[in-house]
């Protein structure tokens, strides 16, 4: 799971509807053994007459091993010449048969998988949706107790970004195709959209566009939006960049495009002035032996247009306070109470170590506070940037910063950070922050989704959503069977086939 690193170059940036029913009380279950295992032997029993002699039972061993052998020779006749003799016709199971069986979830019960993104309703946080990166998008109305699956019938099960229009929440976004680079990331089939609240969907187009990095919708103009479309990330191709749709996704217009290698992994809209748009490119390829995460395709820019015409602001020759050279993977987030006020992730370093971490960081956390006409570098921090390298700073509090892909906040606009220990799971995806209420955020990670009411600090955890990353799934010879599954950093779990719970960790999810 590890990726390869890349020669030593000067620079490297190269790595590696079922509704899901409330959390009930646990109730004691019998749990049945397997049946014991029969014993057998090829020995002979002691005699009971013990005045038999020693040379009578010589013989008898003698005239054993005598039948074995012939016993042996005519097994193995048997065996060659079985495939000359007629086979029995043996009882196929029909396709009437075959419909009448039905799946359901065996667990694991408390072991989610991998969260990517969040779209919440600001006017009332309660109701929001969860997108996985290969379980499909889960919509709750209670804060978490209840969450019911609404994307689960589509051409694909794996979500890269999420979008929900504050003005009109009946319309959400789906990007589909996870925007992590690893070598099991899954693909999509382009964008969907809502407009009954996550009831149906209609594919929208951009289907080779292969793994969306975000949606950004203007905040007034519920058919203007913008789709930063990333690639295929096992080779080149033409559909990827950033996309602008003026009537809702019936007709899409290429705006910001670099080449066949590079896409488009960021994009934000100033809340103040939607025509300020700021875009991330970013230029990678993933093959067998390695990850090629950056070139001279990434860079950061700015429209003051809506997108009609652009202004570089990072990369190769240009010096406004963000780093030269080739770049990397870089994140985006604008201050909401004041969006003169710009951040981003920029990723840079020397040689990526076996976790993906820079052995030298060359770039970091930038501030601007003049929409980006200069920046200053704030500190190195940007753990394993090829993840995520997401930023976000506090809609609220502009010294208060996020980051990910490992959980840490700064309260100095981003020049310390700390790392709080934490019970949730440790790879860390996004953050969301009330905007009007500091001290609700949201955290979206590796094993599921945690709510916190103290500034990420104490969280209530879900982590029963059925989307678990099984890499591999085998049995057993017991009866019942149990069913052995090795998950996406999460541990190998095991449970009985028929759904009862015998290990500590295996809880029962349906029968």
């Amino acid at each position: 799971m590890l990726d390869t690193p890349a020669g030593p170059t000067e620079f490297q940036v190269v790595s590696d509807a079922i509704p899901i029913q409330p959390r009930i009380p646990m109730t004691k279950r019998i749990c049945h053994p397997p049946q014991g295992r029969a014993r057998f032997s090829t020995g002979i029993g002691a005699s009971p007459r013990a005045s038999i002699g020693t040379s009578l039972r010589a013989s008898f061993r003698n005239g054993l091993s005598n039948a074995l052998r012939a016993g042996l020779r005519a097994a193995a006749l048997i065996a060659l010449l079985a495939p000359l003799a007629p086979t029995p016709a043996h009882p196929q199971a029909t396709t009437a048969q075959l419909d009448g069986l039905r799946f359901r979830n065996i667990g694991p019960a408390v072991m989610s998988g991998r969260i990517v993104d969040l779209a919440v309703a600001e006017a009332d946080p309660i109701k929001f949706y969860v997108a996985s990166s290969t379980g499909g998008v889960f919509k709750t109305g209670d804060n978490g107790i209840t969450l019911t699956a609404v994307f689960e019938n589509e051409g694909t099960h794996s979500v890269g970004a999420i979008a929900l229009h504050q003005r009109d929440t009946s319309i959400v976004w789906v990007g589909t195709g996870e925007r992590a680079n690893r070598q099991s990331s899954s693909w999509g089939d382009g964008v969907y959209k809502s407009t009954d609240g996550g009831a149906t969907w209609t594919n929208m187009g951009l289907r080779d566009s292969k793994h969306i990095g975000r949606i950004a919708l203007h905040p007034d103009d519920t058919e203007l939006v913008y789709v930063a479309a990333m690639g295929h990330l096992w080779g080149p191709n033409e559909e990827r960049g950033l996309y602008r749709s003026r009537d809702g996704g019936t007709t899409w217009q290429p705006i910001l495009q670099v080449d066949e290698h590079t896409g488009a992994v960021d994009v934000a809209l100033d809340p103040s002035n939607p025509n300020i748009v700021y875009a991330a490119t970013y230029q990678r390829e993933r093959r067998a032996w390695g990850f090629h995460g950056g070139g001279p395709g990434s860079a950061l820019y700015r429209s003051m247009d809506g997108g009609d015409s652009w202004e570089r602001l990072a990369g190769p020759g240009v010096t406004r306070g963000l780093p030269e050279g080739v770049l990397g993977r870089i994140g985006i987030s604008i201050y909401r109470n004041d969006p003169r006020i710009v951040y981003v992730s920029v990723e840079q370093g020397y040689r990526y170590n076996a976790s993906t971490a820079y052995t030298e960081r060359r770039a970091g956390i930038y501030r601007s506070e003049d929409r980006g006409e200069s920046w200053e570098l704030m500190s190195d921090w940007n753990p394993r940037p090829m993840y995520a390298s997401q930023i976000l700073v506090d809609p609220s509090d502009d010294q208060r910063v996020y980051m990910m892909n490992s959980y840490s906040f700064s309260d100095d606009g981003g020049r310390t950070f700390t790392s709080p220990p934490q019970s949730l799971h440790g790879d860390d995806r996004m953050v969301w922050v009330n905007p009007d209420d500091s001290r609700h955020v949201m955290k979206a990670d590796d094993g599921g989704l945690g709510i916190s009411y103290d500034r990420g600090l104490n969280w209530l955890y879900i982590s029963d959503l059925p989307v678990s990353q099984y890499y591999r799934v085998s049995v057993d010879m017991a009866r019942p069977y149990n069913v052995y599954g090795g998950l996406q950093d999460n541990g190998t779990r095991k449970t009985v086939s028929h759904g009862v719970a015998c290990e500590r960790r295996s809880i029962v999810n349906s029968m």
